[in-house]
């Protein structure tokens, strides 16, 4: 009940999706979309809901917790929770694996696409939209896996960003529950990143999608430093407080003043990870260097940015804070106003939550 909570708010479709995912495979348009949006997790511990009295949400994992099976899609039995890492800060196991699908099922449509040669349209889920949607070039060159899949990359984490800036305007996938509380948490960007680069791996082996997800997981989060749970409980409470990273006198969500900071440090496509400034025990002194990110640009030379177009028709009455996208009557924006939009945004977090607020630095 407690580690579960939040997604039992939740009501969409499964996607049970366990056979092998091959990109030399003919059956590309077999491949599901990863429906179910995996509700977990906020940041912080013993979280309580407006709407559930007296219930409390634990919310942090430990590293044996991810080898329970990962399921395309998600699933009620996944394990998932905050984990905090000695090279990359919180990490969000819900992220990781929704991005990461993502990426996945991105990496097939798009090595289809390509495949045939023509301009392709390719309808994604609508996130205060009325249509989403991927435009890719036409394109008259070899077609590699490895193609295909740093295209997913950049495409699925751009979407990933998209969810993180609609809900800072007031997107709500669930009507009664506002998402800005959560909007730009510490560790989400990272932690979106990092699934599509578990997905890259996933998808260049051979065997069971989940079980080979599963394993690629491990690798990379013990890879980082993992800490035990109450190593994790540590992290949270070195950075509790109003002028830390979150407030658990905000605990119950979804209040707004719950995260205290929010991380845009997305710049040049690279991301670095938000980690508590002194150091935690449990993580040796040298390993507190950062694990920097950063999304394929190139390959065999040819410029992935200049390969697709996402595109979102926005639903004014799904997205009611104006956003700075030209005309007021203008609906319809693209990714390259990423880079305009965060930066508006970063104005609007020192508004609403002060100076610090884009800063993992804080004073005691």
């Amino acid at each position: 009940m407690k580690r579960n909570l939040f997604l039992f708010i939740f009501l969409f479709s499964l996607n049970s999706f366990s056979q092998e995912i091959l990109l030399n495979s003919d059956n590309f348009e077999d491949v599901p979309h990863a429906t179910f949006l995996r509700g977990c997790c906020g940041f912080g511990y013993n979280l309580g809901l407006t709407y559930i009295p007296m219930a409390s949400w634990y919310n942090i994992i430990d590293f044996d917790q991810l080898a329970e099976e990962h399921e395309y899609g998600g699933s009620f039995s996944e394990e998932n929770g905050q984990i905090y890492t000695c090279k990359a800060g919180f990490i969000d196991s819900a992220h990781v694996r929704e991005v990461g699908d993502w990426t996945s099922y991105l990496a097939h449509k798009i090595y289809y696409a390509l495949k045939q040669g023509g301009k392709t349209r390719i309808a994604l889920r609508p996130e205060g939209t009325k249509e989403t949607y991927l435009f890719l070039r036409p394109f008259k060159g070899t077609v590699t896996k490895e193609l295909a899949i740093a295209l997913a990359q950049r495409i699925s984490f751009e979407l990933s960003l998209w969810h993180e800036i609609s809900s800072w305007y007031g997107y709500t996938s669930v009507p009664i529950y506002s998402q800005r509380h959560s909007a730009f948490s510490p560790e989400d960007l990272y932690s979106n990143m990092l699934g599509t680069f578990v997905a890259k791996e996933v998808l260049m082996k051979s065997g069971d999608y989940n079980e080979t997800f599963n394993q690629v997981l491990r690798e990379k989060i013990k890879a980082l430093g993992p800490l035990s749970r109450k190593g994790t409980e540590t992290a949270f409470d070195m950075v509790e407080g109003k002028n830390k990273w979150w407030d658990k006198n905000h605990v119950v969500t979804p209040d707004f003043f719950l995260v205290r900071k929010r991380n845009l440090d997305y710049f040049e496509e690279s991301l670095r990870p938000w980690k508590v400034p002194r150091r935690v025990k449990g993580c040796k002194k040298n390993s507190y260097s950062l694990s920097t990110l950063q999304l394929p640009n190139k390959v065999n030379n040819i410029n992935l940015k200049e390969r697709y177009v996402l595109v979102f028709d926005i639903d004014r009455d799904d997205i009611p804070i104006p956003m700075p996208v030209g005309r007021e009557d203008q609906s319809t924006i693209n990714s390259f106003y990423f880079p305009r939009l965060l930066e508006h945004l970063r104005g609007l977090v020192k508004e609403e939550l002060g100076q610090d607020a884009l800063s993992p630095f804080y004073m005691d």
